[in-house]
């Protein structure tokens, strides 16, 4: 989603994606709320990615598609930042989240709503993501958002993503007995 979107082509086809998408959607399917899930990558702006270009690109793509909700993944669990600075990743959140609520306000969906989509494993600790660095990120993004969402489960906790059956034991376990 970051560089690639630098590309004029690109961000045309990706426009052009999501206004076919909610366009569907909302006609075909009693206007069937489209949420998304981008994400931002602050080790990218040697390519191009600055929030002023994400604020340009999502103007862009919000003015073609009517989405209802972009869920910006935080990317504070991942290892985004130059050198794998956590710090400078949970300092950059309040930047992006706000590049993108700009973005929305001068769309012409400005009711699209902006979400945090946060991470709940930590790769700088290979585990869960501990309550405090957690309470950071919602601080951190707090000022731009209306809600917080998790796609945690398959793509952050399952055995083959972690490589181990720590977090996924537990709930094999109550799935296999019905409970």
């Amino acid at each position: 989603m970051s560089s690639y979107c630098s590309v004029d082509g690109n961000r045309v086809a990706l426009a052009n994606y999501y206004r076919d998408l909610t366009g569907y959607l909302h006609t075909h399917h009693n206007n069937m709320s489209v949420m998304i899930s981008p994400y931002f990558n602050v080790g990218d702006m040697h390519h191009g990615q600055t929030p002023a270009t994400w604020t340009a690109l999502w103007t862009y793509i919000l003015n073609a598609a009517p989405i209802d909700i972009i869920a910006l993944q935080d990317g504070a669990g991942d290892k985004y930042a130059p050198d794998f600075d956590y710090q400078a990743q949970v300092d950059a959140l309040p930047v992006w989240f706000a590049a993108t609520k700009t973005a929305i306000l001068q769309s012409s969906h400005p009711t699209t709503q902006l979400w945090d989509n946060l991470d709940f494993y930590d790769m700088y600790t290979a585990g869960a993501m501990s309550l405090d660095r957690l309470t950071q990120h919602v601080a951190a993004t707090q000022n731009s958002v209306s809600q917080y969402t998790n796609f945690g489960w398959f793509s952050q906790f399952a055995p083959w993503v972690m490589s181990n059956t720590s977090r996924s034991a537990p709930f094999a376990q109550w799935n296999l007995a019905g409970q």
